[in-house]
């Protein structure tokens, strides 16, 4: 257990500390502090005097009880002062009156209320009118508490404290402030007192020991018992609570650890049956040791783990039941865990003595601290480098040794006392660089800018059991026909501002283990030429680096992998036999050779993501046959890229984007040359450029073969979907024509950009697409018109998605559609866009039914407009009709039947509703087969039968025109 007569004697003082705000943190914060948000809680404690009036001090006179509101709420003091001076005047003035008559609300059921009212509300509860918030807490009557002074001075041992206040009692019957009371309490070093609270802060003061917070709580104490006895008392005969002098807990001694004591003591009447209670525990029982002083203890357990929590007694008088409940002062906290292990601890030598460092740790939010302590490396026993713990992470120890050995160790250490793994770490304070090394290097080491540069020559070994740890800003530099055999760990750590340097002509790097993925060379930049790193049998990832002139050859089982990372100017910057290449947004640059792949065993050889090869005049030479993707060849054309790949090396053009992909802008230049062709139905020209694209464009190379007749169709041949209707209609003899229909589409929706999306668009708007094509002169005559309103995509025979082109957010597409050009021109020659084949047809009319005169009124006008020449042959039998209808030479026969009934509207005698029923057939006379049957029923009112009847007709009509005249139009005989 950590005591002191400190702890003790000021632990002993906060008996007199009363429990902590109950107001804190509404809304997760802390109370109201003085500035922004203190003046908005005096403006309600304003507001409510200026509605209610001000009472002014009185000397000690009280108003009648029956005046005097029954059950009050204590609410969090406002005004002058910290938060913590705030928060221990409401909590002394609300114990002091746990003696009283009121029924106080206990200050969690405040809290609670007021945070649902500002809920409710959603404005905060200092803005609330004083009724709305008396009703809101169900209580008869507010205490409004407001701090006008403090007055505070500590200087060695000598402690003034000065605190006033006024207190207004508001009545909610009343609605109105009904007692008004200031005072003031005052407290210096020395002074006399025969409370016991009094006696304690003498006997602090005896010692030579002032403490400011029990002169704080004393003058807190007092100012309360003032306010007590001035208050006026409301009506009633409650039963009197246990009296409680004072209590108090070790609290300051906290945080807690394993095995401490939370103590707690208290002086009241004799005989009660007490206990003290604390978050997330049972009771603890407070035994009476002499009649009227009680004390408990609770021992801390592990995983008892507790944060700033309330500790609250309670004590109950057997005889009647009475009860009381007494909050202490302070805040408890238990911390059982042990802080985070030290996983990391370096050494930097520099010209002052050896630097320590390492990871900053945390412990719920608070700072750690650290114990150092240090070992000479040939006794290993540690003794404490500095008397106190520090809470930073760097420790400069001024008093090492040139090649002295020493071992340091560093322990975190939490603010309860509970101690996290060390971390250790051996280090040599070296001399100031240059220093030579020649030999072996068998030991670990930490090589810095401080020894640099380290100047290797002839052979340097790093031992298998050995790591080596360059550290930013450390220079190597090799003499010519240096090799550096690495058969330990190298690691490589410069950052951005300190790179490691490397420097030196002919001299090589034999790394002969891997470097774990997770331990990269970083910033490591490379000056010289004839420089060679081998890579056998292991792997190594480079980072962030700039190696100029070096040369990496990768054997057998070896893998590199390269990261923001360049080679340049070298003759072969990277040779693979047996090896791997990843390059992750890495370049290759002004090499005479970028890779040349001499052997593959494992694929892929090489890849890489968002890599270049630049300005080499070799991009890649290969042995065997490789596939690379991801690593673009940054030239102007396809053609320059090719000249620069020597041996069976393929590119990947489709794992590039944008201007990287020279296939794919080199197959946009030749379809704008093909399609142009297409338009002109050059078939021929257009195959032949269609040959050299090596593209996957075969079933539009063997169409314009079949177009050109350089190849003809077969009836027993195996074709693709496409090819297979125009395959079918070259065999009958079909005349065919390619028409290419360009379309725009969003470039980043999958779906919309889907091939069956994307024809079923194109066949939507096909007939506009096309007439706007070739009739765009004739846009506004009525022959154009009549022509969008047919089917011309019936003309097309198969269709196919062809040429894509990504341009931004929006994709153009070109759909090549395979189309019946005798029948896309007899469709053209009805609408009058082209001369009719024959213009002498002629349509045979017979209307049947009652009422017939109204529909051939309104449907002859309609073949009128549409210049449709036909013969009525209503008049007639149907087997005159036949034969009338041949003298006329009459192509087709429309037969019209209508039948109507009557019936009298819900809604009125005089409203006449009409039922329509309306069919019609176009028959072929010289085949006598039916074209398309049409029907129609329709419902009409009017006042009378005969405008019911001619509504009626119109709608049908309307609701058959456009099927009805493009059957007519596009009739060929």
């Amino acid at each position: 257990m950590r005591t002191s007569c400190w702890g003790l004697l000021t632990t002993l003082l906060l008996s007199l500390a009363l429990p902590p705000a109950w107001g804190e943190s509404l809304g997760g914060g802390a109370t109201p502090a003085a500035g922004a948000t203190n003046k908005s809680i005096k403006d309600f404690a304003d507001s409510v005097k200026g509605a209610f009036g001000f009472v002014k001090k009185k000397a000690g006179g009280k108003l009648g009880v029956k005046d005097v509101p029954a059950s009050i709420a204590v609410l969090p003091a406002v005004g002058e002062g910290d938060e913590d001076e705030r928060r221990d005047v409401t909590d002394a003035i609300h114990n002091n009156l746990g003696t009283s008559q009121f029924a106080l609300l206990k200050p969690h059921q405040i809290q609670r209320r007021l945070k649902i009212l500002e809920v409710h509300t959603g404005i905060p509860y200092v803005q609330t009118e004083p009724a709305r918030l008396a009703e809101a807490l169900q209580v008869d009557g507010l205490l409004l508490i407001t701090i006008d002074e403090v007055s505070r001075i500590y200087a060695g041992a000598y402690a003034h404290y000065e605190i006033g206040a006024t207190l207004r009692l508001y009545s909610l019957k009343d609605d109105r402030i009904i007692w008004s009371h200031t005072d003031s309490s005052i407290e210096r070093d020395g002074g006399v007192s025969l409370d016991p609270v009094g006696m304690i802060v003498n006997a602090v003061t005896s010692a030579g020991l002032l403490s400011s917070e029990a002169t704080r709580l004393q003058v807190v104490d007092q100012l309360a018992r003032k306010f007590s006895q001035a208050i006026p008392q409301p009506a009633g005969n409650k039963s009197r609570p246990p009296y409680i002098q004072f209590a108090m807990s070790n609290a300051l001694e906290g945080p807690f650890r394993v095995g401490d004591e939370l103590r707690v003591v208290m002086q009241a009447e004799a005989e009660l049956a007490a206990q003290f209670t604390f978050a997330g525990h049972n009771p603890v029982e407070l035994n009476e040791e002499k009649p009227g002083e009680y004390a408990g203890r609770y021992v801390v357990r592990p995983g008892d783990e507790l944060d700033e929590s309330i500790v609250e007694i309670q004590a109950i008088r057997p005889k009647d039941k009475a009860t009381r409940f007494w909050r202490l002062a302070g805040r408890i906290s238990f911390d059982t865990q042990k802080p985070a292990s030290l996983e990391e601890l370096h050494a930097q030598p520099g010209r002052e003595g050896l630097r320590l460092k390492w990871q900053l740790l945390q412990d719920g939010g608070s700072d750690i601290l650290y114990r150092l302590e240090r070992a000479h490396a040939d006794t290993g026993r540690f003794e404490v480098l500095s008397e106190e713990m520090i809470h930073v992470n760097t420790y400069l120890d001024r008093s090492v040794e040139h090649g002295m050995a020493y071992i340091y160790k560093v322990t975190p250490v939490d603010a309860a006392g509970n101690r996290g793994r060390s971390a250790t770490v051996a280090a040599t304070l070296v001399r100031p660089g240059p220093t030579p090394v020649k030999g072996d290097v068998l030991a670990s080491a930490r090589w810095s800018s401080f020894g640099s540069p380290y100047k290797l020559s002839g052979r340097v070994a790093l031992g298998p059991a050995a790591e080596l740890t360059l550290e930013p800003g450390t220079v190597l530099e090799f003499a010519p026909e240096t090799e550096f055999l690495v058969d330990g760990r190298l690691y490589v750590e410069g950052n951005e501002s300190e790179p490691v340097m490397f420097s030196g002509d002919e001299y090589k790097i034999r790394l002969n283990i891997s470097i774990p993925p997770d331990q990269p060379w970083r910033n490591l930049k490379q000056n010289g030429t004839g420089v060679e790193l081998i890579v056998e049998r292991g792997q190594l990832r480079v980072e962030q680096s700039d190696l100029n002139g070096l040369s990496i050859f990768i054997g057998n089982g070896g893998l590199l992998e390269m990261s923001q990372s360049v080679i340049s100017n070298t003759d072969t910057a990277v040779r693979i036999d047996g090896g791997q290449l990843y390059l992750d947004d890495s370049e290759l640059m002004h090499n005479r050779t970028a890779i040349d792949v001499e052997r593959v065993r494992q694929q892929p050889a090489v890849d890489g993501r968002e890599s270049r090869l630049i300005h080499n005049q070799i991009h890649i030479r290969t042995t065997p046959p490789l596939t690379i993707a991801g690593i673009a060849v940054a030239e102007e054309g396809l053609d320059a890229a090719l000249a620069k790949l020597a041996g069976p090396v393929t590119i990947d053009w489709q794992s590039l984007s944008g201007a990287d992909n020279l296939e794919l802008a080199w197959m946009e230049r030749l379809w704008q040359d093909v399609i142009p062709l297409l338009r002109k139905q050059q078939w021929g020209d257009a195959l032949e450029i269609l040959r050299g694209m090596k593209s996957d464009r075969s079933d539009m190379t063997t169409l314009l073969q079949w177009m050109t007749k350089k190849k003809r169709p077969s009836a027993g041949s195996s074709v693709t979907d496409f090819l297979l209707p125009v395959r079918d209609a070259l065999l009958i003899g079909t005349p065919l024509t390619i028409w290419p229909h360009k379309i725009q589409i969003p470039g980043d929706n999958r779906l919309s950009s889907s091939d069956v999306v994307v024809l079923e668009k194109s066949l939507s708007s096909f007939t506009r697409a096309y007439l706007i094509e070739h009739f765009n002169r004739k846009r506004r005559t009525d022959a154009f018109v009549k022509a969008t309103r047919l089917p011309l995509h019936k003309a097309i025979v198969s269709s196919q998605v062809g040429h894509r082109h990504q341009q931004g957010l929006v994709s153009t597409v070109w759909i090549f559609h395979v189309i019946n050009s005798k029948l896309l021109r007899h469709q053209l020659a009805v609408a009058g866009l082209l001369e009719r084949q024959r213009a002498n047809f002629v349509l045979a009319v017979a209307i049947d039914g009652t009422d017939d005169q109204i529909l051939k009124g309104k449907l002859f006008h309609l073949l009128d407009q549409q210049n449709i020449p036909f013969v009525d042959l209503s008049d007639l039998q149907a087997r005159q009709r036949i034969r009338k209808a041949t003298e006329h030479k009459a192509d087709l026969l429309l037969s019209a039947r209508m039948m109507s009934s009557e019936s009298t509207s819900t809604l009125a005698e005089s409203i006449k509703v009409i039922d329509l029923d309306m069919s019609l057939k176009l028959e072929e006379l010289k085949y006598g087969r039916t074209i398309r049957s049409y029907h129609r029923e329709t419902r009409a009112t009017a006042f009378k039968k005969r405008q019911g009847l001619q509504k009626a007709v119109v709608k049908s009509l309307q609701s058959l025109k456009t099927p009805l005249l493009a059957d007519l139009l596009s009739y060929s005989p």
